[in-house]
């Protein structure tokens, strides 16, 4: 398994996961495996049992300034139960927050800026990580490249996991 994708926690009620839909997507068609976990479903227990079963070198969340301490605490919970695992961290609140993500939580170990669905099969191919843009690295001081996504290359999610 190459990275479990986290449905995080959202304020009000489970909406259809439109962001982690298409980040999926671009991992299928990449070649790559992943599974994904929602917290709407499953408890922080059970969300790190999964992931200590499927054994990814990776595991993503995006997620919102508003709902992000929830996600921090089982980021955390994550990161202590499998250390070795590198964390990614996305969504609107990787934009505002940038490299002060990395003092408020020590579980993440990488920041994708923007539009991910490149950005993460870059990481999963393992390109020279200064050189994907979007990405912030916990203690490099990496300048933060930008590239637009070709929206007409996007695969549209077929929401199957």
């Amino acid at each position: 398994m190459d990275i479990v994708l986290i449905n995080g926690y959202r304020v009000g009620r489970p909406t259809l996961p439109t962001g982690i839909g298409y980040i999926a997507q671009a991992i299928e068609n990449a070649g790559f495996e992943y599974d994904v976990c929602d917290v709407n479903l499953l408890t922080h227990d059970q969300i790190i049992k999964k992931i200590s079963e499927c054994k990814p070198k990776y595991v993503g969340l995006g997620t919102m300034t508003y709902e992000v301490e929830k996600n921090y605490e089982l980021l955390q919970a994550i990161h202590e139960s499998m250390p070795n695992i590198t964390i990614v961290l996305g969504g609107p609140h990787a934009i505002a927050a940038q490299k002060a993500i990395f003092e408020e939580s020590s579980s993440i170990d990488i920041v994708i800026q923007g539009e991910g669905e490149e950005a993460i099969v870059k990481l999963l191919r393992q390109d020279s990580l200064i050189s994907i843009p979007g990405i912030l690295l916990r203690g490099v001081e990496n300048e933060i490249l930008h590239e637009l996504l070709d929206i007409d290359k996007v695969a549209f999610p077929k929401y199957h996991k």
